[in-house]
């Protein structure tokens, strides 16, 4: 028995394959492709995979997908018909239904690409985050905390898991997202959004926490702690995800052409960024502590790469035991559609623990020899120091002598 898991068809997309009892892999595709963040169908990663196990398209019993793109198009129609800072108009329209239409047309062209006979199931994005983070941890019972900037237009889901039963508590709806947030807060400091999220959280070491109290009105609690948008502060951005709004500057009493120029001031606004964002997901996670009377915790999406927050939670949160999915962005997902495809068709989830991270099929020497001799040719390589290994005729022995020649060269 064989279930391949897709992590999705945006950014980091990925894949797991598991057989009955295991992970026999997994892997993303950016791995192959060498393009950071690349999405649409992962093809070379599912080839791969499939080649590994000596196993062709015919040989899988499902396919589960961490994408639900009807019912994300749904969601974000009743979004922006609501949302009054950002008033939608044709462009708005136009790129939300070309997006929309292009993952539909993906679903269509995965459908002819693994055969039309192979049973795909499609998943919610924060249930396969969830799934991902309680089935690889040690706990019998867990609350399960999932936060990204948004997935199926839902940016975060409270569950509990218990047994091989995950059952969701609450979800967070899009825009109302620390996700998002946060990556608004990378472009003010003038970083890429999406890219450069983890500069912010190191830049936040130097800083002090000054503008704490303008970051607090970005957002309302609702009755569970939840963070509402106040959409005062929003406007229109470049992109159709929106922006702070003049009014959020003048809170800040800056200038948003004058931030670049002072580190300090930089440092500063990532630093109260970086206590909101800790302090709201603390207070959430402690809430539904003591709601479900929960001794664990899992956490898992794009906003636990923040290693500063999951050491907030280890060290601030009452829970005797967190664990943090370690791949927690959307590439996780693909081992959460797996691990509920597989119950889908045997009834069992098959909890498996992550006793590593070393999941991706190896290169074989022929593959690593090409590699390096395509980027390094040794004809253009220095040596510096000498090298005692004779060269074998051995395609092993030689891709081993090229990596010796490489970690010269960079020396």
């Amino acid at each position: 028995m064989f279930v391949l898991g897709i992590g999705s068809y945006g950014r980091d997309s990925a894949v797991a394959l598991l057989d009955a009892s295991s992970i026999v892999y997994a892997l993303e595709e950016e791995e192959l492709s060498r393009s950071t963040g690349m999405g649409g169908i992962p093809r070379r990663s599912i080839a791969r995979c499939l080649e590994q196990v000596g196993a062709k398209f015919s040989d899988l019993n499902l396919v589960s997908i961490a994408r639900r793109p009807r019912a994300a198009w749904l969601r974000e129609v009743a979004i922006r018909t609501s949302l009054t800072f950002s008033h939608p108009g044709a462009a708005d329209w136009t790129r939300a239904i070309g997006r929309n239409t292009r993952e539909l047309t993906q679903f269509c062209h995965l459908r002819r690409y693994v055969g039309e006979t192979i049973p795909v199931l499609q998943l919610e994005h924060h249930l396969c985050h969830a799934a991902s983070a309680f089935h690889t941890s040690d706990f019998d019972r867990a609350l399960i905390l999932t936060l990204d900037e948004c997935g199926d237009m839902l940016s975060g889901m409270i569950a509990v898991g218990e047994g091989e039963q995950i059952t969701p508590l609450r979800t967070l709806r899009f825009p109302n997202s620390l996700g998002w947030f946060y990556s608004r807060v990378t472009e003010l400091l003038g970083l890429r959004a999406h890219h450069d999220e983890h500069k912010v959280q190191w830049l936040s070491k130097d800083g002090r926490p000054e503008y704490v109290v303008a970051f607090r009105k970005l957002f309302k609690r609702d009755a569970d702690g939840f963070p509402e948008l106040n959409r005062l502060y929003f406007a229109k951005g470049h992109d159709d995800r929106g922006a702070f709004s003049a009014a959020f500057l003048r809170a800040l009493g800056l200038q948003a052409s004058s931030i670049a120029n002072q580190p300090s001031v930089r440092s500063s606004l990532a630093r109260s960024a970086q206590d909101v964002l800790q302090q709201f997901v603390l207070n959430i996670a402690e809430r539904f502590r003591l709601q479900t009377r929960a001794t664990s915790l899992c956490i898992a999406g794009g906003v636990f790469l923040n290693v500063l927050l999951v050491r907030a939670m280890v060290k601030r949160s009452q829970f005797q035991n967190v664990y943090a999915q370690p791949v927690s962005g959307n590439a996780g997902t693909a081992l959460g559609a797996a691990f509920l495809g597989r119950k889908q068709i045997s009834g069992t989830v098959g909890r498996k623990r992550l006793a590593h991270l070393f999941l991706r099929p190896d290169f074989t020497s022929a593959s690593a020899c090409w590699l390096i001799t395509r980027r390094n040719p040794p004809n253009k390589l220095v040596l510096t120091d000498p090298v005692n290994v004779p060269i074998s005729t051995k395609i092993r022995d030689k891709a081993t002598r090229l990596i010796e020649l490489w970690i010269l060269e960079a020396r």
